[in-house]
């Protein structure tokens, strides 16, 4: 299966539907866990197909452990009707009580610009909060993070960009997003 995106040697993509059950009928949240933890430097690609995740999935703000997530335009996220949609622990711990889905820069928190890999990004696809409407992304923690071309459906909350590493700010490009939540004030 060779992925055609313009620019990228077949070995800097690695293929998720090569090694997870893109029918939405199993989970597929510690195997995309583990493909983000063995393959810093790297595109992960989601064809199309739906993702289960019974849990959120996060990616490294270091830059040395970085990867960029690129979905297709039919690729989905969806979370699983036992996927938790709340954090044990205190607010002034995690900044809020939801864990959203995909928690960009939610491992190893870094503030370097000067690496390669401290752009990192999540482009494409649908994220779909599911019945019990899970949080959607959420910029954790890095620098230069760019959201995407992303439509998140049935969420508790859409995006949140967190406090950041950078004296408490975080850097963040986001453009052209479709947020169809839950219909909730907060959302």
């Amino acid at each position: 299966f060779i992925v055609p995106l313009i620019g990228c040697k077949n070995n800097e993509v690695i293929d998720v539907a090569s090694y997870v059950d893109i029918t939405g009928k199993s989970d597929c949240a510690d195997k995309i866990q583990e493909l983000i933890k063995n393959n810093p430097h790297r595109t992960l690609y989601f064809r199309d197909g739906t993702y289960l995740l019974d849990h959120q999935i996060l990616t490294p703000g270091d830059p040395t452990k970085s990867v960029d997530l690129q979905l297709s335009n039919y690729a989905i996220l969806k979370a699983s009707d036992n996927y938790q949609t709340t954090r044990e622990g205190s607010l002034e711990e995690w900044q809020d009580k939801y864990l959203y889905m995909v928690a960009l820069g939610g491992l190893d928190r870094e503030n370097d610009v000067t690496l390669p890999g401290s752009v990192y990004s999540l482009t494409g696809g649908i994220i779909d909060g599911g019945k019990n409407h899970a949080a959607g992304v959420e910029i954790a923690g890095g620098r230069e993070v760019k959201v995407q071309n992303v439509s998140m459906k049935g969420a508790e909350v859409g995006l949140k960009i967190a406090t950041g590493v950078n004296s408490r700010s975080s850097d963040a490009d986001v453009t052209n997003l479709d947020i169809d939540c839950n219909q909730d004030v907060n959302s």
